[in-house]
């Protein structure tokens, strides 16, 4: 079965629970999800993934969370 890797960052918790439901669609569509929080991977370990999802919310200001995110969509 394929993996999909989840990636999120949440301030308030509405992010994760967005990965979560993200990762109940990939189940439903036969692949097997892996939900990984931005702190804990890297942008390098990301590059071998066939499969992935980035989520964050927006700050306001409609910016992604620079220290956390951007070094993954850069």
């Amino acid at each position: 079965m394929a993996e999909v890797k989840i990636l999120y960052w949440s301030g308030t918790g509405n992010t994760a629970t967005m990965a979560q439901l993200v990762a109940d669609g990939v189940t439903a569509g036969g692949a097997t999800p892996v939900i990984v929080p931005f702190e804990e991977t890297t942008p390098d370990a990301l590059a071998s993934e066939t499969a992935y999802a980035l989520g964050c919310p927006s700050m306001g200001s409609e910016q992604l969370e620079e220290s956390v995110v951007d070094p993954f969509v850069e």
